[in-house]
């Protein structure tokens, strides 16, 4: 189940445009897994550190997390300051998981 958009004005414009057919196919694969930390249901969390990505949004690279993990909680990734960091708190490498993901999707 894929969350609601929000209903508010965006401050900033999107870092990227929506995901196309391909890439939204890949992120209702991947939030079918549940949260990779607890198993709850999940949200796509957007690498933003890797090598060689130009975008800052690519819908290619999403891991899921649930909204705890993601960044209302005191260990989420947001909070943490990125995927490195997450990295050295639960020993899950995101961007190693998300890259595996996209090549599994094609």
């Amino acid at each position: 189940m894929r969350p609601k958009a929000p209903k508010h004005k965006r401050i900033k414009p999107k870092g990227a445009a929506d995901p196309n057919k391909v890439e939204q196919a890949h992120i209702d694969r991947v939030l079918s897994y549940g949260c990779l930390v607890c198993g709850r249901e999940a949200v796509p969390h957007h690498i933003m550190h890797m090598k060689g990505k130009a975008r800052r949004r690519d819908h290619r690279f999403v891991v899921p997390l649930c909204h705890i993990e993601h960044h209302m909680g005191r260990y989420g990734v947001h909070l943490l300051g990125g995927e490195e960091a997450f990295r050295k708190m639960y020993d899950i490498d995101l961007v190693a998981w998300a890259v595996n993901a996209w090549e599994e999707s094609n």
